[in-house]
């Protein structure tokens, strides 16, 4: 008679319970120094984000590779690399991805990335227009 009770319970827990742990986090662009930007977030985080502003990101072509971010202040970063150890590591950005990357004078001096099923939280809706 008790387990009738629990699937009771279970039935009325809404479904985002049971789907997994979620973090999203926006986009941080942080100065070190006068010539070094560290910069974080998950791409998921800075779609889902309630301004306009943000993105972050990687791009690879052949044995480049760049990154670029904005935050919701506006500010902006970007850094590239030759560097094959640091270009194969962008090449595994996906959607995902938390990306912490550090910035100085324009290359990508430390480029660390997580991917995990914590940043994939549901995605933005499209905007609609009220009738």
């Amino acid at each position: 008679m008790k387990w009738i009770g629990w699937c009771l319970l279970a039935a009325t827990v809404p479904a985002t319970a049971l789907a997994g742990y979620k973090t999203s986090e926006q986009v941080s662009i942080v100065t070190v120094s006068s010539s070094t930007v560290r910069v974080r977030g998950s791409l998921i985080g800075a779609h889902n984000s309630n301004d306009s502003l943000q993105y972050i990101g990687c791009q690879n072509r052949y044995d480049f590779a760049y990154c670029w971010a904005r935050d919701a202040n506006g500010r902006t970063a970007m850094c590239s690399t030759s560097e094959s150890g640091r270009v194969a590591v962008m090449r595994s950005v996906n959607a995902a991805s938390y990306l912490d990357i550090t910035m100085t004078n324009g290359g990508c001096t430390n480029i660390e990335i997580s991917t995990s099923s914590k940043w994939m939280s549901a995605v933005a809706q499209p905007y609609q227009v009220a009738p």
